[in-house]
């Protein structure tokens, strides 16, 4: 088993590559039929609003290093 330090750091550092991914099949594969059925304002309406969704889904991974790097502060 993992220490936690560890665990966390490793399921942190897959964030960025998913985002990245998901990124690219929203841009070729959603977009396109977004814009096809809402238009533009509806296409950029829901790229504002995932913006404003982010915070909200990556909070309890900055929780989680937060308390990470506490922890090793107390240690």
């Amino acid at each position: 088993m993992l220490p936690a330090s560890t665990a966390h750091a490793s399921a942190t550092a897959t964030l960025g590559p998913g985002a990245s991914a998901r990124g690219l099949v929203f841009g070729v594969l959603v977009a396109p039929q977004l814009k096809a059925l809402a238009g533009w304002p509806g296409l950029f309406g829901a790229l504002g609003a995932a913006m404003l969704a982010a915070p909200a889904v990556l909070r309890p991974a900055v929780a989680i290093e937060g308390a990470s790097l506490a922890k090793l502060k107390r240690a």
